[in-house]
């Protein structure tokens, strides 16, 4: 989630890829929940 909303290359597009999986429901995703903190903290 990090490397897509800093836009972190190189790892941006694999990383992109998988939301976009997960989004599509194609694969199921998990989020910790120190990740959501860290979001609202960065941004």
């Amino acid at each position: 989630m990090l490397d897509v909303f800093q836009e972190r290359h190189p790892y941006y597009y694999a990383s992109a890829s998988v939301i976009s999986k997960v989004l599509n429901k194609e694969i199921t995703g998990l989020l910790p929940s120190h990740a959501i903190t860290t979001i609202q903290y960065i941004t």
